[in-house]
């Protein structure tokens, strides 16, 4: 990790997870919205779509 001992990044990582949820339990802190069914609708199709492209290059 480009000079950055495992300890550090630990000790790094903390503190950013910790500054997050600080964050989140302010009381005007704002939500994103939930994972709705259009959204998995579209990843699915994404994903389906995708997997026709990999699978038509390997047969071509």
């Amino acid at each position: 990790m480009r000079g950055i001992s495992a300890s550090d990044y630990e000790q790094r990582l903390q503190r950013e997870i910790e500054a997050k949820v600080e964050e989140m339990e302010r009381p005007g802190y704002v939500f994103p919205r939930r994972f709705s069914r259009g959204d998995a609708l579209l990843w699915a199709v994404v994903a389906a779509g995708s997997l026709a492209l990999v699978l038509l290059g390997a047969w071509l």
